[in-house]
């Protein structure tokens, strides 16, 4: 969570989270959550967790077996 808050603060122009949920408490996962829901960049993120991308992203590629 360290980094995605570094790249925020430094008004970078993408982000990219390999699941950015996993280890953080119930506080943690919903901050990172509105943060990134509200952020003005670019975001490709690996994740398992559903309900998390459900509220940030706006396009989901599955890859399953090397196809997309």
């Amino acid at each position: 969570m360290l980094k995605i808050a570094k790249a925020l603060a430094e008004n970078s122009d993408a982000i990219f989270a390999d699941e950015p949920t996993c280890n953080l408490d119930n506080g943690s996962i919903e901050y990172i959550t509105n943060t990134l829901k509200y952020y003005s960049g670019s975001v490709v993120v690996i994740s398992h967790d559903r309900y998390f991308l459900d509220e940030i992203v706006n396009k989901i590629w599955e890859i399953e077996n090397g196809n997309v």
